[in-house]
Order: structure tokens, then C-alpha cells, then sequence
């Protein structure tokens, strides 16, 4: 395997076997989970993606004394005002500081979907209730909290202000980092961005500093049409490139796009010494660098399809 390859999608992908189209029952993804950790998957898998109500549920995962602790991503439920996310993410803290019994099992994302009455108050209103959720969550220092904001269809001031609102939360309280969650699929055409769409979301949140999770429609490396949908859905290699080089060389949103619609294989290219898109370079250090600042993750249902088609372009040993 190339060390670019290594280096731009090493734990890129948190397991979510239990959504759909997947919908394993809880047992059954964190069996499958625990064979990836110790399989040829392991490259690609991140988190173990679980609701906090179901914390209890997943002693299964719990590693084995003197082991590293297998590492969460834990769901919090929607609400509808900041007042129901604070008593819902303290009531999470809770949850997860029971997973310190043994430190077999550690959570270091915690996400959850800002409301709709929030996302309309501007920056401010989103920095209020990003500090009212860490507040409330009282997790341990350096846990990123996931802030969903629809992007797709949404108006881009709309998530232009979210992104500055959570700027503002991270310059108040930066020992609990607040990032965009971005949805990239769903069930139907409406619910997929635009690769303009996206484009000006990666942007925004490369002008202020703010990490990314990605989730959802991100099963394949390059962008492709899906006919059932009748559109083109985003590809998770596409979108790593996109941010690296977004930083990288400061393209603007038209030039994000770019990278995100190309669906030519042959235009990524992948060295021991560095990666590049058609005519744009990135260093193994920017590769680190765009993991580290830009892009943290995507969930995904499946991490056999990213493995099979990564093998399929020969990027995989």
C-alpha cells in the first residue's frame, strides 16, 4: 500500500452497521466490528457508531484487559430547542462517563443534530447551544462534538452562519471542540447535496477552522451515478481530496467542486511521497494535515464495499 494511501484514509471509516441500509441488530454489528479489528478491514475502520441510549448494550465490544479501549462514536437523540439538547447531552455525560469501568471502552465523538430554530438564530444562537451541549455533556477534555447541519437544499447562508457560529464556540471553550457533521446521501435524490452545495460547506469550514464528520451515501471512492436515485452520489475518496487540497492550495468553492464531480480514477494519484489530483500536489504532511484539521471521518454502514473497490482501483495490497 502506497503511504499516501495509508496516510489519507488510515480509520477514515466509522462503522454504523446499524443503520440502514444495513440495520444490524446492535449484537450482530458489534460482532462484525470486533472481527474488523482484527481483520484486513482494520486500515479503514474507525469508531463503532452507537446511540447513547444504547450504551449499556455493547459490553461485546469491550477489549480485553491491558488492551487498547475500543473507541465510540455515540449518537445523541434530536431535539427540538437548545433546553432539550442540555438535558439530553447531560444526560449522555452520564452514560458515557459509565464507560471508564475498565477503560475498555472510550467515546471521543459525541454528535448530534442542531435544531432547526437554532440554525435560524446565526452565528450566535449556534454558539450558544454548541457551549450549552459541551456544558451539559461535561465529557472528557478533547472530545469532538459533531454538530449536524442539513446541507442539502438548506440556503448557503444558512450554513455559512452555522459554521461561523461554531468558530465562535471553539475560540470560547476550545478543550471541547464543536465540528460540522454533514449529511452527503439519503434516501432520495433531495436528500444528496450538490457537489456546489458541499463545496461551499468544505469551504466555509476550511475559511474558520472547523473539522468535519461526514456521514451517509459514501460506500464508494469516486463520485458515480446511482440510477435507482436518478443522481450522482458523492465519493468518499473525492471528498478527502477535496479537503486536502481546499487547504492545501486554497481553492475556492467552484474549484472544491471540481474535485468532488470528477469521476476519473486515473486523475488521483498516490505515491510513497504524496498524492496529487490531476494538477494539484498535496505532501504527506498535508495529507496529515487535512485528517488532523479538515476532515476527521465518515460513517458508514459498510466497510467491505470501500475495501473492495479501494482494491478494485489498486490502491490496496
Amino acid at each position: 500500500m502506497k503511504q499516501s494511501v495509508l496516510v489519507l484514509l488510515s480509520r477514515s471509516v466509522d462503522y454504523a452497521g446499524m443503520f440502514p441500509p444495513a440495520a444490524l441488530p446492535l449484537h450482530e454489528a458489534a460482532a462484525r466490528y470486533a472481527a474488523m479489528l482484527a481483520g484486513p478491514e482494520r486500515f479503514l475502520l474507525g469508531r463503532f457508531v452507537c446511540p447513547a441510549a444504547r450504551l449499556e448494550e455493547v459490553d461485546l465490544l469491550r477489549s480485553p484487559a491491558g488492551s487498547p479501549p475500543v473507541i465510540l462514536a455515540v449518537l445523541g437523540a434530536p431535539g427540538d430547542s437548545v433546553e432539550t439538547l442540555r438535558q439530553q447531552a447531560a444526560a449522555d455525560g452520564q452514560r458515557l462517563s459509565s464507560l471508564g469501568a475498565g477503560a475498555t471502552l472510550a467515546a471521543d465523538q459525541y454528535e448530534v443534530a442542531l435544531p432547526p430554530a437554532v440554525l435560524g438564530g446565526g452565528p450566535a444562537a449556534v454558539a450558544a447551544a454548541a457551549q450549552a451541549v459541551t456544558e451539559a455533556l461535561a465529557a472528557p477534555r478533547r472530545t469532538l462534538v459533531a454538530l449536524e447541519v442539513p446541507v442539502a437544499g438548506a440556503p448557503p447562508e444558512l450554513v455559512a452562519d452555522a459554521i461561523a457560529g461554531m468558530a465562535q464556540a471553539n475560540r470560547r471553550s476550545p478543550l471541547t471542540p464543536v465540528c460540522l457533521k454533514v449529511r452527503c446521501g439519503g434516501a432520495t435524490a433531495a436528500a444528496v447535496p450538490t457537489a456546489a452545495e458541499l463545496a461551499a460547506a468544505l469551504a466555509a469550514a476550511r475559511d474558520h477552522g472547523v473539522l468535519i464528520k461526514a456521514t451517509q451515501g459514501l460506500h464508494h471512492p469516486l463520485r458515480h451515478r446511482d440510477v435507482e436515485l436518478g443522481c450522482s452520489l458523492h465519493g468518499f475518496l473525492n471528498l478527502f481530496a477535496a479537503v486536502v487540497l481546499a487547504r492545501t492550495h486554497r481553492l475556492d468553492a467552484d474549484g472544491i467542486a471540481e474535485v468532488l464531480e470528477d469521476e476519473d480514477a486515473d486523475a488521483f494519484t498516490f505515491t510513497d511521497s504524496g498524492f496529487a489530483w490531476r494538477h494539484h500536489p498535496a505532501s504527506l504532511e498535508a495529507l496529515a494535515a487535512g485528517r488532523r484539521f479538515g476532515l476527521t471521518s465518515f460513517g458508514s454502514c459498510s466497510v467491505d464495499e470501500p475495501m473492495a473497490d479501494l482494491r478494485s482501483l489498486g490502491l490496496l495490497d
